[in-house]
């Protein structure tokens, strides 16, 4: 009877040991080493491009260019909210996000608007490509789904800095506008001109987008 009581304690406390062990597994995070150092890397570069790009715009104003300052700034607003959403998907790896950012010079503005012509480019075509394809490898859809709204939505400021050193080339900004148009749940940007009834990428309601000039 004793042997009996003691084999029934004994499969009760495995059966306690492997439920625990099932819970921990479920419980447990995906490994996506690679993706964490990408959102990483993603943030420092947005968080150093928000200041950068604000530092541009009070040098466009003072150069007279308004309505470059105003691009400057829509896209600083933009790029922060690029750097809120990758921060949201390291919160939820269980990764204490870092504030850290990087250094950058301020020269003309038509050299500024070059080199972010250059910076926008390089996310498009190597960073966030090679960093959609880690997050694939790994199995990691909301880091997937951060890094495509940034890629996407970066082509589009490339295209509008390109449109504004052609006017400023050309010494012709009156096709620029004064203000601008953000997603808040994506940093989707847009000229008033161009505004959809719902954005694209994350289909947020027009009505909820944020001018700014």
């Amino acid at each position: 009877m004793k042997r009996v009581r003691l084999f029934l304690m004994i499969l009760i406390a495995a059966s306690i040991v492997m439920a625990c062990n099932q819970k921990a597994k479920k419980d447990q995070k995906p490994i996506v080493s690679k993706t964490v150092e990408n959102l990483k890397t993603a943030l420092k570069d947005e968080l150093t491009t928000v200041e950068k790009y604000r530092a541009y715009s009070e040098r466009a104003r003072a150069d007279g260019y308004g309505q470059i300052s105003a691009l400057f700034n829509a896209i600083a607003r933009s790029e922060g909210i690029h750097a809120n959403n990758h921060i949201g998907v390291l919160t939820s790896l269980g990764i204490t996000a870092d504030s850290t950012k990087g250094s950058f010079v301020v020269k003309s503005t038509k050299e500024n608007l070059e080199e972010s012509i250059n910076g926008e480019a390089k996310e498009v075509f190597v960073l966030y490509p090679a960093y959609i394809k880690s997050a694939n490898d790994e199995n990691a859809p909301d880091a997937i789904r951060t890094f495509t709204w940034a890629m996407g939505i970066e082509k589009k400021h490339g295209y509008f800095y390109q449109s504004a050193l052609e006017a400023l080339k050309t010494n012709d900004l009156t096709e620029l506008p004064y203000e601008y148009l953000i997603c808040p749940k994506c940093g989707n940007t847009f000229e008033e001109i161009e505004l959809e009834p719902k954005c694209p990428f994350c289909k947020t309601d027009k009505g909820k987008f944020i001018v700014v000039k």
